[in-house]
């Protein structure tokens, strides 16, 4: 019986090469969006034919919904992610729920930040609500980040559960930062996380959002909390609530056994507490994996 093939023998680099060639077309195709669509409105392009960049939008879609090659898939949501396809952002909200393979979904997840659609969220919210693999349910969290619009809140908020530390931090940090006029619930319930750093990014978004109603469970985390970090958080949120804060919780701070905690409540009280730490960052931009081995 013939050895198996290895990483480095000729059979392996020619399966590779025949991998390749099958996903030339949809590259071609990709390089067709970009040359048509990198031109803009203003801008006098070659002109579109049912051959050139029209036949490419529908070629993609079409690979996209009945590929049976799942690199294929792939590469097509990686293609109207790179080109802005909006024709096919319907086909992409399909892909990310219902496609076998996850590195589709999760590139069509990719494709779906990159163009902000906002007509996805739905489909994003069933993603972080159901999905079972983690990177899929990372680049969905990234994508509804990147589309940034008000209907985002509500889906960020089921991040809020998710089984992964980082995932509730990243969502915690991300509802902060598009400041609603209120403080989701599930976002002040969240200051009983089990995790400390999620707490902390907890108190800085109730701090960034700045709603008294949260004001009651952050001296609850001031007076209880077990991480002298958490403490400092809710101080500073506290702050941020000027004359809604309740001040004797502040005042009670100022005999924490923690000596930071000690200073940073003299400051609130004195009306000049920073935030201590530099402010949590947006998650990375995931790559998308065409040609992957995974």
């Amino acid at each position: 019986m013939p050895a198996a093939p290895t990483a480095n023998s000729p059979v392996t680099h020619l399966r590779d090469i025949a991998r390749f060639a099958c996903l030339m077309p949809l590259l071609a195709a990709a390089t067709a969006c970009t040359l048509f669509d990198s031109a803009g409105p203003d801008v006098a392009g070659p002109p579109m034919d049912p051959g050139t960049n029209a036949w490419s939008a529908a070629e993609l879609v079409n690979e996209l919904e009945r590929g049976t090659d799942p690199e294929r898939r792939l590469t097509a949501a990686w293609a109207i992610g790179r080109n802005n396809v909006s024709a096919a952002a319907g086909a992409l909200t399909r892909t990310v729920r219902h496609d076998p393979s996850a590195d589709v979904r999760e590139t069509a997840a990719w494709a779906l930040g990159m163009m902000r659609v906002n007509r996805a969220l739905p489909a994003l919210g069933e993603v972080l609500r159901h999905e079972s693999d983690p990177g899929v349910r990372f680049t969905a969290l990234w994508a509804t980040i990147e589309i940034g619009d008000a209907a985002a809140i509500p889906v960020l908020q089921i991040a809020l559960s998710d089984p992964s530390p980082s995932m509730r931090e990243r969502a915690a940090w991300a509802i902060g930062a598009n400041a609603p006029a209120r403080a989701p619930t599930q976002l002040i319930t969240a200051l009983n996380d089990d995790n400390a750093d999620v707490r902390a990014t907890v108190a800085w978004s109730l701090g960034r959002i700045a709603d008294a109603r949260s004001g009651r469970a952050l001296a609850a985390a001031l007076d209880a909390d077990p991480e002298e970090d958490v403490r400092i958080a809710a101080l500073w949120a506290l702050h941020r609530l000027g004359n809604a804060a309740p001040r004797a919780a502040i005042e009670q701070a100022l005999d924490d056994p923690d000596a930071t905690v000690r200073e940073q409540a003299e400051k609130v009280l004195r009306g000049n507490a920073e935030w201590p730490w530099p402010r949590p960052w947006p998650m990375p931009r995931p790559r998308p994996y065409a040609f992957s081995d995974r």
